[in-house]
């Protein structure tokens, strides 16, 4: 027997705030996927980071237009190395923070062997801080 899973991949994202329908077409550069904040008030768009680099997260109002994007506090942290290629690889709601998962891919010397940790950090919805960068077993995911 061929059991075959059903697909599902959106083609638009709606939501109504203050009684007003927005859409935004999900077209895997623009916006890959959406979440809504944990305290309701912005939208989280995951964009395709070869046009958006590391930075490839963007806060949205509930109205569309654009609140923030948000820094990868991967770059700046002491974890970081020359050559390192990272992006933000989505979003999930956890309490009252959002978690972000990172992806680094790191070239290693003399080898063409590649290093792919895997790093986590909590933003806080109301003033978009950062947590310390945690590194994530990518073994246990």
């Amino acid at each position: 027997m061929d059991f075959l899973k059903p697909e599902y991949q959106p083609t638009h994202y709606a939501w109504v705030a203050d009684g007003v329908a927005y859409t935004r077409k999900c077209d895997a550069i623009e916006t890959c996927s959406i979440e809504v904040a944990p305290n309701m008030k912005y939208l989280i768009v995951t964009q395709n980071s070869s046009k958006y680099g590391a930075n490839n997260l963007l806060v949205l109002n509930q109205d569309g237009t654009d609140e923030r994007r948000l820094v990868n506090p991967y770059l700046s942290s002491s974890e970081y190395k020359p050559g390192d290629k990272c992006e933000f690889l989505g979003v999930q709601n956890v309490g009252n923070k959002v978690l972000a998962k990172i992806a680094v891919t790191r070239t290693l010397p003399d080898s063409s062997y590649k290093s792919e940790p895997t790093y986590v950090t909590f933003y806080d919805c109301d003033t978009w801080a950062s947590s310390p960068l945690e590194f994530i077993d990518s073994r246990n995911l």
